[in-house]
């Protein structure tokens, strides 16, 4: 029986698995088995942030989705003109070839092409503009986040924060989510989006 290439590349992966878990699990037992004292290993003091909840309520995370919704509403507006404008001009360019030479018509239609190319391109780029400045004003979020984030761990002594989402299991009391969704909305109500 042969096997291809791909299934070899599988079968690695999955070797590459089940010894990735055997070490860990080999790891547990052994820390397990010789725990350390406490003047080798100094505890680690751990928070937990969810850094999801924080950009769905922070204040100037909503400020952004305002301007962003806004701003889709005129972009919409702009881009039905638009559209209306070429339909309109191909209606037009339907009704004329009946009684055009044909040169002229080929000319008209090369004309309403571009008209056509022109708008996509203009619709693409200030598309492009609108996810380019969005991204920036989140960033700006995320980034001020973390500076609260830094501060709150600093002034609770803390050593690490996980992110949430990479948390199976922890108590309640290591989420500081709140208090950095308290300071945020404190220190960043509005974020203007510059377009």
């Amino acid at each position: 029986m042969k096997y291809s290439a791909h299934c070899f590349s599988i079968l690695r992966k999955r070797l590459a698995c089940v010894a990735v878990v055997a070490v860990a699990v080999a790891a547990v037992f052994l820390c397990s088995a010789f725990p350390a004292s406490a003047e080798k290993a100094p505890g680690v003091t751990i928070g937990i942030v969810d850094m999801d909840m924080i950009m769905q309520n922070a204040a100037a995370a909503k400020h952004v989705r305002e301007q962003i919704d806004k701003k889709r509403t005129e972009y919409q507006r702009s881009l039905q003109a638009t559209e209306q404008k070429l339909t309109a001009s191909q209606q037009d360019l339907i009704k004329q070839q009946e009684g055009m030479p044909e040169e002229a018509f080929r000319e008209k239609q090369q004309g309403f092409h571009r008209q056509v190319m022109e708008a996509q391109r203009t619709t693409q780029t200030e598309q492009r503009q609108m996810d380019i400045a969005v991204e920036r004003s989140l960033n700006e979020l995320r980034q001020k986040t973390g500076e609260i984030v830094r501060v709150v761990a600093r002034q609770r002594n803390i050593d690490v924060v996980l992110a949430s989402h990479a948390v199976i299991i922890a108590a309640s009391a290591l989420d500081i989510t709140d208090e950095v969704l308290a300071r945020l909305n404190q220190e960043m109500k509005t974020l203007p989006v510059k377009w």
